[in-house]
């Protein structure tokens, strides 16, 4: 019930189903990975970071654990750290699309940007629909000065965005082509 709640934005009574949870069974790492992305939703760094941490404790092979205290770590400007999560999470799940691109997400805001490329193509090969990647990467190659190629990711961003009823990536697409023509 309370990863329903996190989806409904329900965020405290949440937080209370993951409490309740622990209080059942405290040797389940993802309670607290989830109630750790509730403390994460609210702005509650410090306390997400914690929960992961402790996902982690209990399973150290919890590459969605790694993803989300990236996530944490990023929100707080430790961009380090961030990658090094993501890096982990990739070595024990080398097709997890999602640790790429966020990863590829933070290298192109260090301007690394044949790295970026490099982790953005490879969560696109990963997940060939995966529309953030597409969009990162159209980001990266403007920066890199391939604008043709860039429109192209940012058209396949917007075609799938629409698709997937993301409006929000589909718009930003869109933006970014009409800027580049």
């Amino acid at each position: 019930m309370g990863f329903a709640h996190l989806q409904q934005g329900n965020i405290q009574e949440a937080i209370t189903d993951f409490d309740q949870a622990l209080e059942i069974n405290p040797n389940l790492p993802m309670p607290y990975n989830n109630r750790g992305l509730a403390h994460l939703y609210q702005g509650n760094i410090r306390e997400a970071i914690t929960d992961f941490n402790q996902a982690l404790e209990i399973n150290p092979n919890l590459v969605l654990a790694y993803n989300n205290r990236a996530n944490a770590r990023l929100e707080q400007g430790k961009l380090k750290e961030a990658i090094a999560d993501l890096s982990q999470a990739i070595e024990i799940n080398p097709n997890y699309a999602q640790a790429y691109s966020n990863r590829g997400f933070i290298r192109l805001q260090q301007n690394d940007l044949q790295t970026a490329l490099t982790d953005l193509n490879q969560a696109i090969e990963i997940n060939p629909n995966y529309t953030s990647a597409y969009y990162g990467r159209g980001l990266t190659r403007v920066q890199l000065g391939n604008e043709e190629a860039a429109i192209a990711d940012f058209q396949q961003a917007a075609d799938l965005s629409r698709q997937q009823g993301n409006m929000t990536i589909y718009q930003n697409a869109q933006q970014q082509i009409q800027q580049l023509q």
